[in-house]
């Protein structure tokens, strides 16, 4: 039986045909959960949808410090709810009620400072299973998924584990126990970052270790190796010319390891303008205390059947609305800010009850996810062409998150490279949610006209070419007496002139010996000194140097009913979603 057939009893129709663009408030017990709410939205410019009974310990008070966000999640709290930001709307929710699924909250953050993947190796776990952190590292950002105020306790402590990244050299020298084998290591690296070393060789003990530089703004610099689980650390002052060596204990003697490093750039000065958690901090309480003038729809409907409410906007917009029975519940909605469109009410209200929403004609349709499938036989499927990012590492990506969520059987997720898109199929809650976080993920990269050569005492190699930030770039290159593959990935970072790069090398000399290195450097403007340096009885120098290419991709903007997005389903618009 169709869906929409006039005997279904399960359905009710509702046609609209009034125009009511406002909507007051009705009297609400004073210092009630939504009297409070209500107030907070009309004087902060905020739009809140609200799941949960009008109950608050009556001796609550938000301390005046706070700002209005703040506010907002000190009432949830001490109502026992959660809120969730999605867009422009909050999303204010009895727990026991909570049906909104955190994975439609997808936040990204990025560091300020230096790799992402530096943050996630030392952020702090105790928030458990209650948010997700994952890695983008074609735009160098951190995915976070959880409630909002978990979330958001997650994204201040990576803030707080961000230090600046600056260009630095290291140079090692290493010495093979009773072997009068050695080694000469020179690369450039951003200090705060970690770096895979690994060297082996026909008299050399393996050396497999992770590796990191520290440097603070005094000019101190530590080197740390944990080799086989064995943590080695060794500090001296910036300029010192002989640095204390460090150790590395085997069957068959001691691997010697002396190090020196140097700045290449003066360490830079933190400023007020470079203070990202106190800047944010500041824009964030200037933004919520000044009204939005341009607000362009006011709704204030406490505690009304969430039909009604669907229905009064609806009302606003001319359309016809169809909801199923099964759907029911009171909902309160104070809507006073701007950038709200109705799709985006539609669906966030009719999410809030769970519910799910779609459009043929000009006729909406709500009802639980699974009347939609047994009706119409088949998922929901869409593809979405990506402009610059590479569909199979974004795909890798969503694949990571969705595995972590436990929810691959709700949503999958291919690349086709064909076309460089990107295929989902699945729950629409989460394609939605995923389709806002892939138009932050394809970003449009930086080109940059690169050089790279490879030195050696038996020749030269060089080549030019185009890398973009975000984009991996992988070389093999073959001499007389050296084999090296090296692997780029260009990122953007806000302090540095040029990308950050992180170089993925393998070095192989005549003697037999192997190095490989996985570090994080800048990408130099020129190449007066080698970006990596291996010296034994034989040599090798790698260089790299770029620019800011002329010809750069224009920024772009999204238009979800302008896109070029391809869907299963063409015989009607049924399946429109946000995205």
């Amino acid at each position: 039986m169709p869906f929409f057939s006039h005997s279904r009893p399960g359905l009710l129709l509702f046609v609209f045909c009034l125009l009511i663009n406002t909507a007051q408030a009705k009297s609400l017990p004073e210092n009630g959960l939504l009297a409070r709410l209500h107030a907070l939205a009309a004087r902060a410019r905020l739009n809140l949808i609200v799941n949960a009974p009008d109950h608050i310990p009556g001796d609550f008070k938000p301390s005046e410090s706070q700002n209005d966000i703040e506010q907002l999640l000190a009432i949830a709290d001490a109502a026992d709810c959660t809120a969730d930001q999605a867009g422009s709307v909050w999303l204010i929710t009895a727990r026991e009620r909570q049906i909104f699924q955190n994975s439609s909250g997808w936040k990204l953050f990025y560091p300020s400072y230096g790799p992402a993947e530096s943050l996630l190796a030392h952020r702090d776990d105790s928030h458990g299973n209650e948010t997700r952190v994952f890695m983008a590292p074609s735009v160098n950002a951190c995915i976070i998924s959880g409630e909002h105020r978990r979330s958001a306790a997650a994204v201040k402590n990576l803030r707080s584990l961000e230090k600046p990244a600056v260009p630095a050299e290291l140079h090692l020298d290493i010495a093979a126990g009773n072997s009068p084998q050695q080694a000469s290591i020179s690369l450039q690296l951003l200090t705060n970052t970690e770096f895979f070393l690994g060297l082996a060789g026909p008299e050399f003990e393996p050396i497999v270790a992770t590796c990191s530089l520290a440097c603070d703004a005094s000019g101190s610099f530590s080197l740390a190796i944990d080799n086989a689980g064995k943590n080695l650390h060794s500090q001296s002052l910036h300029g010192a010319q002989q640095q204390n060596p460090l150790i590395l204990k085997s069957n068959d003697g001691a691997v010697t390891i002396n190090w020196t490093a140097r700045l290449i750039r003066p360490f830079p000065q933190k400023t007020a303008e470079t203070d990202s958690t106190a800047s944010g901090r500041d824009r964030l309480k200037t933004a919520m205390s000044q009204p939005d003038s341009t607000a362009s729809m006011h709704l204030a409907l406490p505690d009304e059947p969430f039909d009604e409410i669907l229905g009064r906007i609806a009302a606003s917009e001319s359309c016809n609305l169809a909801i199923d029975r099964a759907l029911s519940g009171n909902l309160s909605v104070f809507f006073f800010g701007s950038d709200l469109y109705f799709e985006e009410q539609f669906n966030l209200i009719a999410r809030s009850v769970g519910g799910s929403v779609r459009k043929i004609g000009n006729t909406w349709l709500v009802a639980p996810e699974n009347r939609f499938f047994d009706t119409f036989e088949f998922g929901y499927n869409i593809t979405k062409r990506l402009q610059y990012a590479d569909s199979e590492a974004v795909a890798a990506t969503l694949k990571a998150c969705l595995a972590d969520l436990k929810a691959p059987a709700s949503c999958r997720v291919a690349a086709d490279k064909a076309i460089n898109a990107i295929i989902l199929a699945g729950s629409p809650d989460i394609i939605d949610s995923l389709g806002k976080l892939l138009f932050e993920l394809d970003r449009p990269p930086v080109l940059f006209d690169s050089r790279l050569s490879l030195r050696s005492d038996s020749g030269d190699f060089s080549e030019t070419f185009g890398i973009n930030t975000g984009r991996v770039s992988s070389r093999q290159i073959e001499l007389r007496d050296v084999a090296a593959a090296i692997e780029l990935l260009p990122v953007s970072f806000p302090h540095l002139t040029g990308p950050g790069l992180k170089a993925q090398t393998s070095l192989k000399l005549k003697s037999g010996l192997e190095l490989k290195l996985v570090f994080w450097s800048e990408l130099p403007e020129s190449d007066s000194r080698p970006l990596l340096s291996f010296k034994s009885s034989s040599s090798a120098s790698l260089f790299l140097s770029g620019s800011r290419s002329d010809l750069q991709f224009e920024d772009h903007r999204y238009f979800p009913h302008e896109s070029e997005d391809c869907k299963d389903n063409e015989t009607d618009d049924a399946f429109e979603s946000a995205f």
